[in-house]
């Protein structure tokens, strides 16, 4: 239903839809010996092809190439790649990540958020680059701080807000009307299993809260009855003591 409402303004959108463009950049933006080198999209839906991956930029949306690597400097993107995952590494200031079929990324100065669309995005935080984790198709995360240890923070990844990136995917879209309805309707299936999903890992969140909960009173129990046998021993200690110095 949701998904529904958003057809007449998502129409509004195609319909002054601009050509999109593929953008030119220098040979050397992937030569490591003169890397970097910073872009800047002129129009909504701009495009760059990588090596298996196209990048589509909103207009004033901005990266810098380092190397086989794109820095996302700021702006919105919508990555397309091979479902087998493409070899360009997207970095910013939380970590990086590598995109697997479709997703959107929305890039400020304070947070870095991504929906996945299609497949999943395989990411690392920054602190802990040796262990990834993978965000599967209609589920969205954000990256929003470092902590003093260097370690980066990122929220529960939760289902995607349709009313916030799909309107943002309309814009983006680099194709006709009649496809991109398309894939909206592929993607309501799939965005309905992630609802489902999410409910799951949210009660089973809950669930361990609680049970963490419980155990937490359960200890908190246990050292209370410990502490009041310690001062029980030592108050019949004291007492014995007394005893024995009144008596000798």
């Amino acid at each position: 239903m949701l998904l529904r409402g958003l057809v007449f303004w998502l129409a509004f959108i195609l319909d002054v839809h601009v050509k999109a463009a593929f953008l030119q950049h220098p040979k050397h933006c992937w030569d490591r010996q003169q890397s970097p080198c910073v872009m800047e999209a002129q129009k909504n839906r701009d495009r760059l092809s990588l090596k298996k991956e196209q990048l589509v930029f909103l207009k004033g949306s901005s990266v810098m190439f380092e190397g086989e690597k794109v820095r996302l400097l700021k702006g919105a993107f919508y990555i397309l790649a091979e479902e087998s995952g493409g070899p360009v590494q997207f970095v910013h200031e939380f970590g990086k990540f590598k995109v697997a079929g479709e997703a959107l990324v929305k890039k400020s100065l304070k947070d870095v958020q991504v929906a996945v669309l299609r497949g999943h995005v395989t990411y690392w935080l920054r602190g802990k680059e040796r262990k990834f984790y993978r965000l599967p198709k209609g589920f969205s995360i954000q990256w929003t701080s470092v902590t003093r240890q260097g370690v980066a923070q990122a929220s529960f990844p939760g289902v995607i807000d349709v009313r916030t990136w799909i309107p943002l995917w309309a814009q983006l879209f680099p194709k006709d009307r009649s496809l991109f309805y398309q894939k909206l309707n592929a993607f309501r299936i799939e965005w309905r299993k992630a609802a489902t999903l999410s409910q799951y890992l949210a009660q089973g969140t809950v669930d361990r809260l609680l049970a963490e909960a419980r155990e937490r009173r359960r200890r908190e129990q246990l050292k209370r009855k410990w502490m009041q046998e310690q001062n029980r021993f030592f108050k019949e200690l004291f007492r014995k003591k007394n005893y024995i110095l009144d008596n000798f």
